[in-house]
């Protein structure tokens, strides 16, 4: 198998089973040297998916035919300091919204594609749903504030009273083993 054929392969394989959202935009320079475009020459299944199309109905639209206006603005934006910088951004969370409503947590990474000149003629984008790993996060957060308001505090006051306890063998071990725990909850945190 030619190198061509094995690299397209590789290529539909990527855009056809990815979970990811990959599409690859096409810009032009404009006469005052700044980008325009942003049409979509090739999306994923997944990307197609989300929108109710097939990737060949996605192909020439852009993201302002797609996504709320502020979304699309902030795509063209990154679109354009990856173009300018001739840089990759990478992992910046975002929350788009789908046609359906549905509002997802992502992570998008963007880097230029470069033609066989080494010119750039557009902006390859990844971005991958996490929405769970995000909701998890919250939990965590949600977790540690209840830890922290409805444990942690209580035992700081007893952790007080017990230092303040008057000096007694029996007292003694009571304000050792307790400062023994409250060492370690203090770890946790």
């Amino acid at each position: 198998m030619g190198q061509i054929i094995q690299n397209l392969l590789m290529f539909y394989a990527l855009m056809e089973y990815s979970s990811d959202s990959i599409v690859f935009k096409e810009y032009f320079r404009d006469e005052k040297g700044g980008y325009t475009g942003g049409n979509f020459v090739s999306v994923s299944n997944e990307k197609a998916r989300h929108y109710g199309m097939t990737p060949a109905q996605m192909k020439g639209k852009t993201d302002q035919d797609l996504l709320p206006s502020a979304e699309a603005a902030k795509s063209l934006k990154d679109d354009l300091w990856v173009m300018t910088h001739k840089r990759a951004i990478r992992d910046i969370r975002e929350t788009i919204t789908h046609p359906n409503g549905e509002t997802v947590s992502v992570s998008v990474t963007k880097f230029p594609w470069f033609n066989q000149g080494g010119d750039i003629f557009g902006v390859i984008c990844i971005a991958r749903d996490i929405s769970r790993r995000v909701e998890a996060e919250k939990q965590t957060d949600q977790l540690s504030e209840f830890l922290m308001r409805d444990m942690f505090q209580p035992l700081a006051s007893i952790h007080s009273l017990i230092q303040n306890l008057e000096s007694t063998p029996e007292n003694k071990r009571i304000k050792k083993v307790y400062s023994q725990v409250f060492a370690k909850l203090c770890n946790i945190r």
